[in-house]
């Protein structure tokens, strides 16, 4: 039996009650003889404590780093316990795991590009998990993976080492063979080569002819439209790296998802071929230039709701890159890679991460790749981020508002976060609503929907009146069902719903068919996806009509940046003028906008760094991002915050929407840091 391995923590001792609850969770790992585990708790009275503790540090084979801000604040820890492990790490003797426990700056530690834990290095007392323990089992079976790839390496080293002698004899042996055998072998190839000339022609001839012909067939073949000459391996039309193929040493890698995942594609997408064709064209005529690369990550899938906002977020992508080529000299390219559909998002956006960082590694110099716009929804964000962090990329999101990005390094957002929006919904609730019984009701199975609805009961934006708070299962039918039940139930006349519109979708048809009241519906910025609602019955309106939701993007908004936003997204996606009252043709939608903020602060950002007509190297543009100047956008003003750990934009206001029972969009009233302006009566709602 192999021996175990030795597990040495480092901690600061206020930690030691979250210590000790992470050793309970070890314990089945020791009881099965994979682990030892060792921390200063275990040196025994008498014991010189510092030589015991620099022991463990030097013979363990795995080390955790038990991160929070008294553990970086601690000299001892710092100095002594990080710089070693990081030394036996480098080397190969010991692999050094960081395990966040508390919120804190840990990035620009000398453990700071190393893969931690729990997932996407979500602190252990944050928010998103329901209690420690949860949390604990996600390091666990982290630690475990880790624990059971050194126990296979050290079984294929003990195989080399035995295995080493008998090499070493069976190699003499072959030699003494091959020297016996030498001289008749000779002979006896002489005779076939003579015996078997004619065929070897024959070959010979063959292979010039195929050559030949195969040059002739590629020089002469007939010319496709541009979305035509590219294999259909990702969605729509897309190839290579996302549209646009490129080569890394010879080899061509590809950012979007096949294979297991392809069945979740819908390869006859008409919209999304004329999108990408036009951004196409745009690369070609940029690659002809000096250009730098931005490449848009976003949802393309069979989902009908996230291929909206995919195909939004790629509309407003392009706008700006129209916009910036048109004025610049140095050009700029645009690469998009698909995350897929949201529901297998923990599976699929690591893989497309992956390929990013990989491209980001080899891709020609030339290139110049400079950042990542997009990440639409906070669940593929989270999947993706730590990756992206890892190897210093720049991202900035388009919408992904969950509170568990905010003091992250490497990050902005054009959209405010969670906690923020919900201050200007209880503002909302309390002066204009004015409910006397409201029920919450959020998807469990998302960390948005969760995150947002947390932040509704938690003083001091918990509205008043809450009769229930109650959680479904995005997708699932039956959850839904029991979610419908409590409504009945309690019969509110307000439901503050935090999921997304498909979820609402099935619930507003399933009330609606089985005679049942609808209460008066309140959502986030996430009801604003149009392709996901259906008529409920024959001759009733869509089920997008009758609802309020904030918006951190209102497109029809009567300022002149949307205005302007607006007449370019028109002329280009709808110039003969006929669907100029239909989102997604000749109307943006928000997605849209919001793209095309997150991609011009990019620009903005590679602007701000660029002299004498050079383009700035990726730091500097990451750099750019946290001193940028105020700018304006097609959803209004935006502002990022000069702290390097803050991603948030400041000042930022937000738009309160209602739909009619035509399901026409109406702006009621935005909400600004500082004031706030009144537009419309709840009466348009109705």
């Amino acid at each position: 039996m192999e021996k175990p391995l030795q597990v040495f923590c480092c901690y600061a001792r206020e930690d030691q009650a979250l210590l000790l609850k992470l050793k309970k969770h070890l314990k089945p790992l020791q009881r099965d003889g994979l682990i030892i585990v060792q921390t200063d708790i275990d040196v025994s009275p008498g014991e010189e404590w510092e030589q015991k503790i620099s022991h463990y540090l030097e013979t363990a084979q795995i080390i955790l780093l038990l991160i929070s801000s008294d553990f970086m604040d601690s000299d001892y820890c710092y100095s002594k316990e990080i710089v070693r492990a990081m030394e036996r790490h480098k080397c190969g003797e010991a692999c050094v795991i960081p395990i966040i426990l508390r919120f804190t700056s840990w990035h620009g530690a000398p453990f700071g590009k190393l893969q931690a834990l729990p997932t996407n290095a979500e602190p252990v007392t944050s928010r998103i998990w329901q209690t420690t323990d949860e949390a604990f089992l996600d390091v666990t079976k982290g630690i475990e993976k880790s624990v059971e790839e050194l126990v296979r390496k050290q079984k294929h080293q003990s195989k080399q080492e035995i295995n080493e002698p008998e090499r070493e004899t069976s190699k003499k042996q072959d030699s003494y063979k091959k020297v016996r055998l030498g001289t008749n072998r000779d002979v006896f190839s002489r005779t076939r080569w003579y015996k078997d000339l004619p065929f070897k022609r024959v070959i010979v001839s063959l292979l010039i002819f195929l050559i030949i012909s195969t040059f002739t067939y590629w020089q002469l073949r007939p010319q496709q439209a541009p979305c035509a000459q590219r294999t259909t391996n990702l969605h729509g039309c897309g190839s290579g790296l996302g549209i646009s193929n490129t080569l890394i040493s010879g080899k061509e890698y590809t950012i979007g998802l096949n294979g297991d995942f392809q069945h979740q594609f819908d390869p006859t997408s008409t919209d999304e071929k004329m999108i990408e064709g036009l951004i196409l064209s745009q690369n070609n005529e940029a690659e002809k230039w000096e250009h730098f690369t931005i490449i848009l990550a976003t949802t393309l899938s069979k989902s009908t709701s996230d291929q909206y906002t995919g195909l939004e977020e790629l509309r407003g992508a392009l706008l700006a890159q129209q916009a910036y080529n048109r004025n610049h000299t140095i050009k700029m390219r645009l690469l998009v890679a698909n995350l897929g559909v949201r529901a297998i998002a923990e599976q699929s956006v690591s893989v497309v991460a992956r390929q990013i960082a990989l491209y980001a590694a080899n891709a020609p110099q030339n290139d110049h790749f400079l950042g990542v716009t997009g990440f639409p929804f906070s669940l593929t964000l989270k999947y993706g981020l730590q990756t992206l962090q890892d190897n210093q990329i720049p991202v900035v999101g388009s919408s992904p508002s969950d509170d568990q990005f905010s003091h992250s390094l490497g990050f902005h957002r054009v959209e405010s976060p969670n906690s923020q929006q919900v201050k200007y919904l209880f503002t909302f609730i309390q002066n204009i609503l004015r409910p006397q019984k409201i029920m919450i009701l959020y998807d469990s199975s998302d960390n948005f929907s969760t995150n947002l609805a947390s932040n509704l009961t938690v003083p001091p934006n918990n509205p008043p009146n809450v009769a229930q708070t109650s959680s479904y299962i995005g997708g699932d039918v039956n959850s839904l069902n029991r979610a419908i039940e409590t409504i009945v139930s309690i019969n509110p006349d307000l439901l503050i719903f935090t999921g997304f519109p498909a979820d609402l979708n099935t619930l507003k048809t399933t009330m609606i068919q089985g005679g049942h009241r609808i209460p008066r519906i309140l959502g986030s910025q996430t009801l604003y996806e149009l392709g996901a609602y259906t008529q409920p019955k024959p001759g009733l309106p869509s089920n997008y009509a009758n609802l309020m939701f904030s918006s951190f993007a209102f497109p029809d908004d009567n300022t002149a940046s949307a205005k302007e936003f607006q007449h370019a997204y028109a002329s280009v996606f709808d110039p003969d003028h006929k669907f100029s009252g239909t989102y997604g043709k000749g109307r943006a939608g928000s997605h849209a906008a919001l793209s095309y903020d997150a991609m011009l602060a990019l620009q903005n950002a590679v602007d701000n760094r660029s002299e004498n007509g050079t383009i700035p190297s990726m730091a500097m543009v990451s750099n750019a991002l946290n001193t940028l100047p105020f700018f304006t956008g097609a959803t209004g003003s935006i502002e990022f915050s000069p702290s390097s750990s803050d991603p948030d934009p400041r000042t930022r206001p937000l738009d309160i929407l209602c739909t009619n029972h035509e399901a026409q969009t109406q702006l009621i009233v935005k909400y600004y840091p500082d004031h706030t302006q009144k537009v419309s009566d709840l009466s348009i709602c109705n």
